[in-house]
Formats: C-alpha cells, sequence, structure tokens
C-alpha cells in the first residue's frame, strides 16, 4: 500500500510533494514508509519523471532562446549544422538543469532521452528546422510529463471521493487545454520553422483562354451607402471579361439606405434585389443570389459590402478552378483606414490567421473558406447543399462539407482586397461572439464525423490532418471558456484557504505549480515573438495584438456557453460607422470583466499575506495572470473609446494598476522567498 492520506498530508505542509525526490523516497523506504517493491517502483519513477519535466523546463528556455537569435533564416542548413544545433541545445539545457539541481548523472540521462524523443521527431517533420523541432519537442514532451505527474497525483485523494470528483473533472480539462495549446504552439513553428512548402498556390495569370464565368456576391444590410458605392465601384472596375455582379440588400428597414444603392446599380448595370423579411440573414442572401445567377456562370466570388477589391483579383485566382478538384479558393482578408493604435492591434491580431493559421492549415488542405475575398465553385456548391442557413459561420461551415466529400481548397498568401475592421470594443466583441458561437456550432454538429463516427451523408472523407485541424479549430474556442473555469476555481481555493478548508489542489500542488506557469509565460512569449516573425511589426506592438486577444477572452466564453444551450442564433452584423454606445454603456457591459479582474488581483495579496510560502506563491502567480487576461478588457475598450470620453483613460489606467500590481507584488515574493533553488523539488 503507498502512504496513508495523513502521511500525504504532512508531506503537502511541509511544502513538499509526495512522493518526493529520490532521495526522499529512500530514506522514506528506510523508515518503512513503502509497503512493497511495486510502490516503491511507482514512486521512483514518478520521481524520474518529476526530475524530467524540470529537464524539459530547461530544454524549453534554451530553445526558444536559439529561435530569438537564429530563426530568421527559411533555408534549411547542412546536416551537419542541424546536428550541432541539436548537440548546443540539449547541452546547454543539461547545463543548466545540472546547474539548478546538482544532479549531473540525471543531467546525462535525460540529454540521451531528449536526444533520442527529439531526433524521431524530426524524422516526422522533415520540413522544419532543427531549432522548431526542438522547441515543439520540449512543449510537448514537457506537457505529457505533465498531465502524467498530476494523474499520478490524484492517488493520493483516493479514500476522499468528493476530492478525487473535483480534482478528476479538473485533470479531464486539464487534458483538454493542454491538447490546445501543444496545437496552439504547433501552428507558428510549422510556418516560421518551415524549411519546405509542399502546397503553395502562388497568385499568376494563368493560360489565355480560360476565362470561366464569375458571379459577384455582395450581400449587406443596413450599411452606408458611399461605403457601398465604393464597394460597388471597384468591382465594376474589375480586369476581367466575363462577370456578373449580383448585389443583394438583405431586410434593410430604411430606405435612404438601400434605395440610393439600388438607384446606383441600375446606372452601371449591377443586378440588385431588395430582400424584406427574408429569412436566414446573409446565408440566407446569399441562397438567393445563388438562384439568381446567370446559367453560365462557373465560379462565385463573394464579397462584403465594406471590401474595395483589385482589378487584377479575378485574373490571378480564377485560373485555380482548371483543376477540377479545387472547389474554393480564399485570398487574405485585409483592412485599411488603420489610423490608430487601437484599430493597429486588431489589425495584426486578425493578421494572424491569415499569416499562420491558412498557411499551416494549406500544408494539410484543410483551410477554412472565409467567405468575403473567397471564390467558389458554383457546382461543388450545389452538391454540397448551398449555404447552411442554420449557422451563424456559414462560410466555415461549407468549407468543412466541402472537403467531406473529396474536394480541395486552396490559399493564396496574397492581398487582394481590404475592408473596414470593427471600430468600436464593442463591435469587436459581436464579432467575436458570432465567430466563437458559429465555430461550436460547427463542433456540435460535426463532432462524431470528424471522429470518423459519421455514417451515410453525415460521413466526412478526410485525412487525419484535415480532421485534426477541425477538431482544433472547434475546440480551440474552447480554451477561454477553460481560462474562466480555471479563475473561478483559483478564487475558490483562495477562500477556502482564508477559511482554513482543505483543497484538492492544495493536495496535488508542490513543484507541479512551477511548470504549468513557465509554459504560460513560455507561450506567451512564443506567441508574441511569432506575431512579430510574421507580421514585421514591434515587439510592443505585436504584445499589444496579443492584449487585444486576451481582452475578447471572457466573450468567446459566454459564446461557447450559448453554443452548448442553444441550436440556432441570430446572425450579429458587424457595424461598419463609428456609432458607439456611451462610456457608462460601455463600462456595464465589461462588468463582468471588472469584477473578474478586481477579484483576482485582490486575491493576489490576500493570499501572500494569510499564507506565505513557495506553494502560495506559485497559486498567486497563476492568479496574477488570470487577472491579466480580465483586466486587457478595459484597457482595449479605453484604446477604442479614449477619443471620445476621458471616462475611459481612468479605466485603462485603472485595468494596467491592478493587472500589473500583483503580478509584481507575485514576482517580488518570488525574489524574497528562500530555498526556491530546484534541489528540493
Amino acid at each position: 500500500m503507498p502512504p496513508s492520506r495523513q502521511q500525504a498530508e504532512q508531506c503537502n505542509h511541509r511544502g513538499q510533494r509526495m512522493p518526493g525526490p529520490i532521495s526522499n523516497i529512500l530514506e522514506s523506504l528506510q523508515a518503512g514508509a513503502w509497503g512493497n517493491l511495486v510502490d516503491l517502483t511507482v514512486a521512483l519513477l514518478q520521481a524520474g519523471a518529476v526530475q524530467w519535466l524540470y529537464f524539459c523546463l530547461s530544454w524549453l528556455l534554451v530553445s526558444f532562446a536559439f529561435l530569438l537569435l537564429f530563426a530568421r533564416t527559411s533555408a534549411r542548413p547542412p546536416a551537419w549544422a542541424s546536428r550541432l544545433f541539436r548537440l548546443g541545445i540539449l547541452s546547454l539545457a543539461a547545463l543548466g538543469y545540472a546547474a539548478l539541481t546538482g544532479q549531473l548523472i540525471l543531467a546525462a540521462v535525460f540529454f540521451l532521452l531528449t536526444w533520442y524523443v527529439s531526433g524521431r521527431l524530426q524524422e516526422r517533420l522533415p520540413d522544419w528546422s532543427v531549432l522548431g523541432v526542438q522547441h515543439f519537442a520540449a512543449i510537448a514532451v514537457g506537457s505529457l510529463l505533465l498531465l502524467l505527474l498530476i494523474a499520478a497525483d490524484l492517488r493520493w485523494l483516493w479514500g476522499d471521493h468528493v476530492a478525487l470528483a473535483v480534482a478528476g473533472g479538473f485533470f479531464v480539462a486539464d487534458v483538454l487545454i493542454t491538447a490546445i495549446s501543444i496545437g496552439y504552439a504547433f501552428e507558428p513553428l510549422d510556418v516560421l520553422c518551415r524549411v519546405r512548402w509542399r502546397r503553395l498556390f502562388p497568385p499568376i495569370a494563368f493560360r489565355t483562354g480560360f476565362y470561366p464565368m464569375v458571379s459577384i456576391h455582395v450581400p449587406a444590410h443596413s450599411e452606408p451607402v458611399e461605403m457601398v458605392k465604393q464597394t460597388l465601384r471597384s468591382l465594376v472596375q474589375l480586369d476581367y471579361p466575363n462577370y456578373e455582379i449580383i448585389m443583394v440588400d438583405d431586410n434593410t428597414a430604411e430606405p435612404e439606405l438601400w434605395e440610393p444603392v439600388m438607384e446606383y446599380c441600375r446606372q452601371h448595370g449591377i443586378r440588385t434585389y431588395h430582400l424584406e423579411a427574408y429569412p436566414g440573414f446573409k446565408s440566407g442572401a446569399l441562397n438567393f443570389a445563388l438562384a439568381q445567377m446567370h446559367p453560365e456562370a462557373q465560379i462565385i466570388a463573394v464579397v462584403d459590402s465594406d471590401y474595395q477589391v483589385q482589378r487584377d483579383y479575378l485574373k490571378r485566382t480564377v485560373g485555380y478552378f482548371e483543376n477540377p478538384e479545387v472547389a474554393f479558393v480564399q485570398t487574405p482578408q485585409a483592412f485599411r483606414e488603420v489610423d490608430s493604435p487601437y484599430l493597429e492591434r486588431i489589425d495584426l491580431s486578425q493578421r494572424y490567421f491569415f499569416d499562420v493559421g491558412m498557411r499551416t492549415r494549406n500544408e494539410r488542405n484543410a483551410i477554412i473558406f472565409c467567405g468575403t475575398m473567397g471564390l467558389i465553385r458554383r457546382s461543388a456548391l450545389r452538391r454540397a447543399g448551398g449555404w447552411g442557413e442554420w449557422c451563424v459561420t456559414e462560410d466555415a461551415e461549407l468549407s468543412l462539407r466541402l472537403l467531406g466529400k473529396g474536394y480541395s481548397g486552396a490559399y493564396i498568401h496574397e492581398v487582394f482586397g481590404r475592408g473596414l475592421l470593427p471600430l468600436t470594443f464593442d463591435d469587436l466583441r459581436k464579432q467575436r461572439f458570432r465567430w466563437a458561437l458559429g465555430g461550436v456550432q460547427i463542433l456540435k454538429a460535426y463532432l462524431l464525423p470528424l471522429l470518423g463516427l459519421g455514417f451515410g451523408e453525415r460521413k466526412l472523407r478526410l485525412t487525419l490532418s484535415q480532421r485534426l485541424a477541425y477538431l482544433l479549430g472547434g475546440f480551440g474556442w474552447f480554451a477561454d471558456l477553460l481560462v474562466l473555469v480555471f479563475s473561478l476555481a483559483l478564487l475558490g481555493i483562495v477562500g477556502a484557504d482564508i477559511l482554513g478548508l482543505r483543497t484538492p489542489v492544495r493536495m496535488l500542488s508542490g513543484p507541479l505549480l512551477l511548470p504549468p506557469l513557465l509554459f504560460i509565460y513560455a507561450g506567451i512569449l512564443r506567441t508574441v515573438w511569432a506575431l512579430r516573425q510574421s507580421t514585421g511589426c514591434s515587439w510592443l506592438t505585436a504584445l499589444g495584438a496579443f492584449w487585444t486577444w486576451l481582452s475578447l477572452s471572457l466573450t468567446v466564453a459566454r459564446a461557447c456557453i450559448s453554443g452548448l444551450i442553444v441550436s440556432r442564433a441570430a446572425f450579429l452584423r458587424t457595424p461598419k460607422t463609428g456609432d458607439s454606445p456611451s462610456p457608462f454603456d460601455a463600462l456595464a457591459s465589461l462588468r463582468p470583466e471588472l469584477l473578474l479582474g478586481l477579484a483576482l488581483s485582490a486575491a493576489v495579496p490576500a493570499l501572500l499575506i494569510h499564507q506565505p510560502s513557495l506553494q502560495t506563491a506559485l497559486i498567486s502567480g497563476l492568479l496574477a495572470w488570470h487577472a491579466c487576461v480580465y483586466w486587457s478588457a478595459p484597457w482595449n475598450a479605453w484604446g477604442s473609446y479614449s477619443g471620445t470620453s476621458p471616462t475611459w483613460r481612468l479605466v485603462a489606467r485603472a485595468g494596467i494598476l491592478f493587472a500589473v500590481v500583483p503580478l509584481a507584488l507575485w514576482l517580488g515574493l518570488l525574489w524574497a522567498l528562500p530555498g526556491m533553488s530546484l534541489r528540493g523539488l
């Protein structure tokens, strides 16, 4: 039998984790704490896994440092240079681990283990540089070791069914968020550390004579008249010999908005329709346009009513439809009038999807059809059943159906048109809510088919890589919901500690709390680095774009909950004008973020003062990170509204204050606490 629950609690009270370092296990064996050889073997393996995990943390930091220094080149280095980089990274990781722990023999053993593991991974990723493989291997191995150790620690709760159930539930959440984190780490490394591309679709002028008729569909709802006219004007001027334009005004109630557009269309030979009380929102309007197409039109181009399109757009993209297997072609969505730091941050955060996400998906024929600035084969669309009016992200849902029928998609990484960004933070939240809600709707509808359990019309003919890409895209939205769950759990831990109650996390923690913190902050640095590398922006601007992502965390969490509960939802249009709620109304809409940020910030000093210890400091570090997540919302709202009211300057400064102060307190305590060496872990 393993040591009793009382022994485990005593070890936790002393700040140690059962079973502790290998030397502690041997001492416990001499004292008769271990009942049989099996228990001793399990304990030794667990202690060894803890040490290997800390070796992986050293490996993670060293490999990231090499990425910062040497990842700018995209050429494949000679084989000897790759081996030299690999040797240098693992040697420095071993030296760092040995310096912190004093375990020279273990450092050598782990060096050999990681050499073997990273070598096998390099064989599976032959198109990556050795730097990318080393960093990804450190992330993957370290994350899996952490999960195994957390699972092993659950056995200390075996006698307490309530605590075991709670801790088991959080372990399931840990597994999900770890899988998402590994996937999110894979994407930028797959692009920025790739030395060979196998699926490239450059924009080129194709052979003379292949000019299939294109039908351009422009849906609009309550849009500014001049903006729509600018879009139509750019489409009329396209350099392509064989196309039509169908303008569909979808349920605009104000005659002063749709009547001038109708008149402009009649003057320029554009086919135009005004729909009243028509069902299906945007996808309904697109299905209506599909029924009005010229019978000879083979290709459909979707253009949102705020986009201005380059003259050579069709000439340099349509040629890929010569291949009958290609069902759709997508180009990046880009933006104009980016004339403030706030809009620049949003622009960069949205560019990342096309600069990184779409490029790695394209390598696996798993891209998403994003609607505007995309083209689709008419026959493939009809075979798939048209636009899905049940989903608020009808374009992404359609691309999965098309790929599931054996078609291919092509991503051309060049901008051919620019639209308008959401001008206020409230508008940005509405847009992201719709995207997240649509992602959850797609995951609910296609989870079993994506897992290979679909039958008949529900069966998807997808490769494993395609399935993984769409599963990551669907489950990825739930990362923010898990952040909310962990935030509330951390607040519960603080309350329980103050009341003198024991929590499962306290029972399971110890040295296992440090790796998650390092993984979080290493992930932040890696994401900011990837933003900078892919877009060419400064470090500070990249950090601001990352901050914009964080500010939408609770919005995405709400969308996930809504998507799990409801089956159909209304389409939330993104306004294209600067109209915005008053600062006080907008502040009221941020009440949940403000309350969470305030509670998490207050919990940091409260916990540190109540029970100062290394374990408490690590939990406080998690609290500080979660506080930063929610204070980023008023900070970004200030960037949106600061031009209209000084109220937002106060809100933003408060947000920065409450986010930075707990983080500074936590770092200060870590500096002051004795015994921070890993030798005792």
